[in-house]
């Protein structure tokens, strides 16, 4: 079974080190306020706390943390655990910096003053990572912000895994392409410049899209702005805290989202894809009804005999299933933590669905036994039994772990095998190989089947087909405005504004040319439909949906082989700027014009690199799948791919399985400002309004 959090021990970067700085800044913020504590988190921000505090709730209380709260509604009474009154000396609120937080915070000091709380008491409110204007102004218009002292916890990239790190900002995509709001893309360079701090000045840097190129041009200038206040000695913290003298990061890639609308919209079909896709992951954990994860406790090599088949499990699930009910008589659910501190799924998470199923049969044969291997040899020597019975804690970890993820695949097997699942899967292939499925997406409309479902399909077809036809958009659009209600017509209005919908109007005129989609162009020279990839023993980055290579992680793949440079047709295709820049750790820093036309004059005087020199000693000694660096070669350089607007499973699992590659020359950390999934994609861009009908 997984730990609460995952250990970052044996990371390719040293990625411990910003848990440990957003650990000691928490610190030293409650340990700067004497006496007790309520802290009050907003949802998100708690989750996102517990891979920052893995010892939880048990530091924060020695800390002077005797209440915690949501923020949501009123904060409720304060009462020690003998129902005692006893209010605390401050109440600490975490929260994003967004209006609808500020005006639940008003409204709660508000009703505690109506309740007759003291006067002169004040409220800390900290906002993650850092406060805005508009927040503090909020709080004057409230009439609040006299009682209240606004300070910034600068908690921004958290690392969830020990190749993924994410800020886990809700919406960036929606307020920069659609509310045209850049602040968020503040954060997002300051966390790029903090990783500087950290690891050193990345040396090579290339971004592609509008603000993939924005926030570089930002954290350059943060760059500049720091190590001019450290030579100024106005104690800035350029060149400071580095952890060693070389870089840490030899090559950031910036993605923005925009650039690869496709991917996120497309179904993924492996293990942790498909739980985040039909369950849901949030902060790395998955809710799962209590019955599911206490029959996981089954004990004995029946839990192994059965546990793959979903035999003999039907007692145990019962009688858990029992005591596993709520109060209001719905089944409970716990949250399950999935890290790679659990080998087994360590090792399932990235795999084809079609591979896991007889890759758990095997775990289950291979305990099975193991048992009776034991139980058979009756000549065994007192040191034999006691090897075995030392073994016998961690096998029964084997059992608890298995027998989680066949109840957990289960599940995902039950969704992925229906008959509209496939359907919907057989329609977005169709789509990303060029075919009009517009009559299948209507058909989907008139059995009423999920909007979002719906959506995402119209979203595919519009995206590889330079748009739907005006007459058959037309047609769609108001087939789901009255099959799912008005407040679509805003939706998809929001989707026509962000790029993922647009009609087809047809070219009129002497002359006109119909410059068609740039997506079949890209199928070919990207190579993203490969029909020919083995899910079973891939090959290609292409197993992870059966035949579509995310077009991102083509992307990063062509940064190192033949290189952006020489692939500039391909990029060209694609939606916003492309910027390639070098950066000196040891000369001073230059802005982003400075640098890109420092790096067209030297790409003109030198020839591109061939692909023979970004190999790792021609490819011996590599990694293999899984494993670490062979013994004898030199160690890979760490490549950052930072994805501005939100990654998906599938394209993290893709990118594993090209660091997996021995031919590969680098180790990839994923960095994101939100792991996300094409439905809560979509979600983020549905139109900020109530209208009390609950649909």
């Amino acid at each position: 079974m997984s730990k609460r959090v995952a250990s970052l021990a044996g990371a390719a970067l040293r990625v411990d080190a910003l848990r440990e700085e957003g650990r000691a800044e928490l610190v030293d913020l409650l340990e700067s306020l004497p006496g007790s504590k309520c802290l009050v988190l907003e949802s998100h921000i708690g989750g996102l706390l517990n891979h920052v505090i893995p010892e939880g709730s048990k530091l924060l209380r020695e800390k002077g943390v005797t209440y915690f709260r949501e923020l949501r509604g009123e904060l409720g009474a304060f009462e020690d655990r003998n129902g005692v009154k006893a209010e605390p000396d401050h109440i600490v609120y975490l929260v994003r910096a967004s209006i609808p937080n500020v005006k639940i915070i008003a409204d709660q000091i508000n009703s505690r003053i109506k309740a007759g709380a003291a006067f002169d008491f004040r409220y800390k409110v900290y906002f993650v990572p850092h406060r805005t204007l508009i927040c503090e102004q909020v709080l004057q218009e409230e009439r609040v912000l006299r009682r209240v002292d606004v300070g910034d916890y600068p908690l921004d990239l958290v690392p969830l895994e020990k190749d993924v790190l994410s800020l886990e900002l809700d919406g960036l995509f929606r307020r920069v392409h659609l509310d045209g709001d850049t602040s968020g893309l503040s954060v997002v360079a300051r966390s790029v410049q903090k990783l500087q701090t950290v690891f050193g000045t990345i040396p090579n840097v290339k971004a592609k899209g509008t603000a993939a190129v924005a926030c570089l041009h930002r954290a350059m200038r943060m760059r500049r702005e720091e190590a001019g206040a450290e030579r100024a000695g106005e104690g800035g913290e350029f060149g400071a805290g580095g952890i060693s003298s070389a870089p840490g990061i030899d090559t950031l890639i910036l993605l923005d989202r925009g650039v690869d609308l496709v991917t996120a919209m497309a179904t993924p079909l492996t293990y942790e894809g498909l739980i985040d896709d039909l369950i849901g992951i949030e902060n790395g954990s998955v809710r799962l009804d209590a019955d599911l994860v206490e029959a996981g406790d089954g004990n004995g090599a029946a839990a192994a005999s059965g546990g793959a088949s979903g035999k003999g499990r039907g007692a145990a699930a019962a009688a858990a299933a029992a005591t596993t009910l709520g109060p209001d008589g719905k089944k409970k659910q716990v949250p399950v933590p999935l890290n790679s501190d659990d080998p087994l799924f360590c090792k399932v998470r990235d795999v084809h669905v079609e591979q896991l199923m007889p890759f758990l049969q095997d775990k289950a044969k291979n305990i099975r036994e193991s048992y009776n291997q034991f139980r058979a040899n009756r000549d065994q020597s007192i040191t034999e039994i006691h090897e075995f019975v030392k073994k016998i804690p961690g096998l029964k970890e084997d059992y608890k772990s298995l027998n989680l993820h066949i109840n957990i695949a289960e599940l995902i097997m039950e969704g992925s095998g229906a008959p509209d699942f496939r359907k919907r899967w057989q329609t977005e292939r169709a789509v990303l190989e060029g075919e009009d499925c517009s009559e299948v997406i209507e058909e989907m409309i008139s059995m009423q089947e999920p909007a979002m479902r719906v959506i995402r399909l119209m979203c595919l077809q519009s995206m590889t087909d330079a748009g739907i036809k005006a007459s058959k958009y037309d047609f769609l659009k108001r087939e789901v405005v009255q099959t799912y209600g008005y407040p679509y017509l805003f939706t998809l209005n929001n989707l026509e504004a962000v790029g993922l919908l647009k009609k087809r109007e047809k070219v009129w005129g002497v002359g006109a040319v119909d410059t068609g989609s740039p997506w079949p162009p890209l199928r070919r020279s990207l190579r993203l439909v490969n029909d020919a990839v083995d899910v079973r023993s891939p090959d290609d980055i292409a197993y992870v949906s059966s035949g579509y290579a995310p077009l991102s992680v083509r992307l990063v793949q062509a940064s190192v082989r033949p290189g952006w440079t020489t692939a500039g047709e391909a990029l060209k295709l694609l939606p916003g700027p492309c910027v390639e820049v070098t950066q000196d750790p040891d000369g001073p820093p230059i802005d982003l014009p400075t640098a890109v036309r420092k790096q067209a004059g030297q790409r003109g005087k030198s020839a591109p690199l061939d692909e023979g020199s970004m190999t790792v000693g021609g490819g011996v000694g590599g990694r293999s799948g899984g494993g670490g660096i062979g013994g004898g070669s030199p160690k890979r350089k760490v490549m950052l791919v930072y994805f501005i607007g939100g990654v998906t499973y599938m394209e993290i699992a893709a990118l594993r399985f090209l660091n997996a590659q021995r031919e590969f020359p680098f180790e990839i950390v994923t960095a994101t400002t939100k792991v996300t999934n094409g439905e809560e994609f979509l979600e983020t861009l549905l139109p900020n309004f109530d209208n009390r009908l609950q649909r």
